[in-house]
C-alpha cells in the first residue's frame, strides 16, 4: 500500500505538469525489498548473505545498540564518533577515550565484545527513561524500548488525535482507532464513523445500482445477500 501510494502520487503529478498517464506495476516482493534497503543493498554490493545480528544496529556498531538498563531496554544510535565520545562520556567512560579497544569506530567493532559489556555495566545503574533524558541532552541518540500500549500512550510521542475513541454499535465503551499519520494545515484527518458491520450499505448499493426494494428483498430472502 505504501509503495502504491507512493507511485500514484508521482503519477498525478506527472500528469498534472505533463499531461502523460502512466500504467502503474507495484510487486509486493519488491515492496518488501524496499522496506529492506540496507540490508539489500549490503548484499547487492558485497555478496555477503545478512546475519542475524540480535540487538545490533545494521551498521555493527557497538555504540549503536539495544542495551539493558536497571528496568528495560535502551535503544542507543551513537554512530558517528562524536557521538560515541559524548556516550562514553555521559556513561562515566571518558578515560576509555584512549584504549586502544575504544579509540576508533574500527577499533570499536573489532573489540565489540569489550565495548558492550563496559556499555551494559554502566547502563545498569539507572533506568531507560532515566538514560534517555540523559543521554539526549548531550546529543546521543537514545531512546527507551517502549511497549505498544506504553507508546500510544505516551503524549511525548503519539499524538492523542492519532487514535480517536469512535463509538461502535454493541459495544458498551468506545474505540480507538489508528488514524492517518499525517496532518493537513495542522490538522489531521480523520472519521468519527465506525467500520460498517457486514451487510450494513448493501441495501444502499443495490438501490444506487438500480434495484427497487423488491428485488432487494428477495436476495436477501433466498440468502444471496445480507442486509444488516
Amino acid at each position: 500500500g505504501q509503495s502504491a501510494a507512493t507511485a500514484i502520487l508521482a503519477a498525478l503529478y506527472e500528469r498534472e505538469r505533463t499531461g502523460a498517464g502512466r500504467f502503474l506495476d507495484v510487486p509486493m516482493i519488491e515492496s518488501v525489498f524496499a522496506l529492506m534497503a540496507p540490508q539489500a543493498t549490503d548484499a547487492l554490493a558485497t555478496g555477503r548473505a545478512p546475519e542475524r545480528i540480535g540487538n545490533s544496529a545494521f551498521t555493527r556498531n557497538p555504540t549503536a545498540e539495544a542495551y539493558p538498563t536497571a528496568d528495560g531496554y535502551l535503544l542507543v544510535g551513537a554512530n558517528t564518533e562524536p557521538q560515541a565520545q559524548r556516550l562514553l562520556t555521559a556513561l562515566g567512560l571518558a578515560d576509555k577515550a584512549t584504549d586502544p579497544c575504544f579509540a576508533s569506530l574500527e577499533s570499536r567493532r573489532a573489540n565489540a565484545p569489550a565495548v558492550r559489556d563496559a556499555i551494559v555495566s554502566a547502563l545498569g545503574a539507572k533506568t531507560a527513561r532515566e538514560w534517555e533524558d540523559a543521554l539526549q541532552r548531550t546529543g546521543v541518540p537514545a531512546a527507551a524500548v517502549r511497549s505498544l500500549d506504553e507508546a500510544l500512550g505516551d503524549p511525548a510521542l503519539c499524538d492523542p488525535g492519532y487514535a480517536p475513541a469512535i463509538a461502535v454499535d454493541g459495544l458498551a465503551d468506545p474505540v480507538r482507532l489508528p488514524g492517518a499519520p499525517f496532518r493537513v494545515d495542522g490538522g489531521r484527518p480523520c472519521t468519527a464513523v465506525p467500520p460498517p458491520r457486514l451487510g450494513a450499505d448493501t441495501h444502499a448499493i443495490l438501490a444506487e445500482l438500480g434495484l427497487d426494494g423488491a428485488a432487494i428483498a428477495r436476495l436477501s430472502d433466498d440468502g444471496t445477500i445480507l442486509c444488516a
